[in-house]
Order: structure tokens, then C-alpha cells, then sequence
């Protein structure tokens, strides 16, 4: 069980996914996107500013979380998603009073998820009516494969999974559609 698991049934841990402890304190500055939009193909470059208010070296790490649309669990369609799932990190070292920089980079499969599909659905759906037929139908694919569904996606940026210091939103822009096979992992 991981992160995710506890996060979808709402239960306390008492050390979060990603928590860390330090000798100093260190800040974490707003996002800045390179665009709020991720067209077919394209990326989204993610940097915060991070910063060391205290007086020992220390170092931190910045991590990125992506949130479907509909905040989770059951999004768009009524398919089942993580809350948040970690899609990037980066570990600053700096000394004190010193700054630096935590980037992430984001393409479509930063977005998507895998759908094991079910090559019978069809076959299943021809055989008679189903009182929910319409409604589920959207919800089998007869093709395994990455996907990735259209809409606004919150970037999370924050210490742990359960400490999110910024949230900023990217709309994803497309149809519901596979990703090619070989797509670069986000």
C-alpha cells in the first residue's frame, strides 16, 4: 500500500508520503509554467524558487504532483484515479541564505493513466440490452493502453504528499485518446 491507498480512504499517517525531516528551514516561491496549456505532443516546464531562510546548509525536495480532473478517485467518466500521483521531483542543495531552482518537466503521459482495457466488452453489449448500457459504455475500452482524458489538471507543488504549498492549473486539450505506444514517460 503507498500513498495513494491512504489518501483515497482519508486515513491519518504520521509520517506522510515524501515528509523529510531537516536541520534548517527552507522556502518554496510560487510556480511559474512555461504554458498553462498542453496541446497534443507538447510539454509543460514546472520551476519554484526554493530558498534557504535558515543558518545550516540543508537541502530540499521539491515534488510535483499531478491531480486529474474532478479532484480524484472517480473523475471524468467515472473512471477510478489517484487524488494526486507523484509525476516529478527535484533535490536542491543550498547553503545558508542561499537560492536555487526545483524545475519538472511534463509531457501527456504525465497526465495519463492505463487501462487494461476488455476485448470482449463488445461481444458483451451485443448480446442484449443492459439497463445501463448507455451509461457504462463509456467506461470500456476493447484496447489496453495509456490514456489520457481532456481537462483542467491541477499541478501540486509542495514537501510531502499531504504538504502541497502551490497549486496551479494546466488544461489538457484533446480528445479521450491512446497515447502512441513508445510515448516518452512525464
Amino acid at each position: 500500500m503507498g500513498y495513494r491507498w491512504y489518501q483515497a480512504r482519508q486515513l491519518p499517517v504520521l509520517y506522510p508520503f515524501g515528509h523529510g525531516l531537516s536541520y534548517t528551514t527552507i522556502a518554496i516561491g510560487p510556480p511559474r509554467l512555461s504554458a498553462t496549456t498542453l496541446s497534443e505532443g507538447g510539454e509543460v516546464a514546472v520551476e519554484v524558487d526554493v530558498e534557504n531562510t535558515g543558518t545550516r546548509p540543508g537541502s530540499e525536495v521539491v515534488q510535483f504532483y499531478v491531480a486529474p480532473p474532478g479532484g480524484g478517485n472517480y473523475g471524468p467518466g467515472g473512471r477510478s484515479r489517484p487524488r494526486r500521483a507523484l509525476k516529478g521531483f527535484a533535490k536542491v542543495h543550498l547553503a545558508p541564505g542561499e537560492k536555487g531552482t526545483a524545475r519538472a518537466v511534463f509531457n501527456e503521459r504525465s497526465f495519463a493513466y492505463y487501462d487494461v482495457a476488455d476485448p470482449n466488452w463488445t461481444a458483451f453489449l451485443a448480446r442484449g440490452p443492459r439497463r445501463d448500457r448507455s451509461e457504462r459504455r463509456g467506461l470500456h475500452r476493447t484496447e489496453p493502453g495509456w490514456y489520457v482524458d481532456p481537462g483542467d489538471y491541477e499541478l501540486q507543488v509542495g514537501r510531502s504528499c499531504e504538504e502541497i504549498a502551490y497549486r496551479v492549473v494546466v488544461r489538457v486539450e484533446g480528445g479521450d485518446r491512446p497515447l502512441p505506444p513508445g510515448a516518452p514517460l512525464g
